[in-house]
């Protein structure tokens, strides 16, 4: 299945049609951008996208260690916002950031790109790459 392929879209309104990586987002607050927020919520500070798709296995993976560090206070700790990105519904910001496979997390400050990690990586793995790229 190609990046932009769909399995039964969702809609923004049924709770109940929302997909597994959605529901973690929704539980964990992460902030989620669209074509429209996405420079504005990564202008100012630390941020990092993480750009999923609900079909793609290795993304159901990765959410799971992201949301460990942020059950564990990573992000609050480091001063880091973790932003998700559906890839189907943001085909301009995937176009924009050259993202070609997902799970795709994009390390942003102050609205430039620093590094870009594309594959499913082990929660301490990817916290390493994330000090190295944000200086902390």
């Amino acid at each position: 299945m190609g990046l932009f392929d769909r399995k039964e879209k969702e809609t923004k309104n049924d709770k109940d049609s929302r997909g597994y990586i959605q529901k973690i987002v929704d539980e964990t607050n992460f902030e989620i951008a669209t074509e429209k927020n996405v420079d504005s919520l990564t202008a100012e500070g630390k941020t990092l996208l993480i750009l999923m798709a609900d079909w793609c296995g290795p993304c159901r993976l990765q959410i799971g260690g992201i949301v460990n560090m942020a059950k564990d206070g990573w992000f609050r700790e480091n001063d880091v916002k973790p932003i998700y990105v559906d890839t189907d519904n943001n085909e301009k910001t995937v176009m924009k950031y050259g993202v070609m496979s997902i799970p795709t997390v994009i390390m942003v400050e102050n609205g430039n790109m620093l590094q870009q990690i594309v594959g499913s990586l082990p929660k301490e793995v990817l916290k390493s790459k994330l000090k190295t790229a944000y200086n902390i």
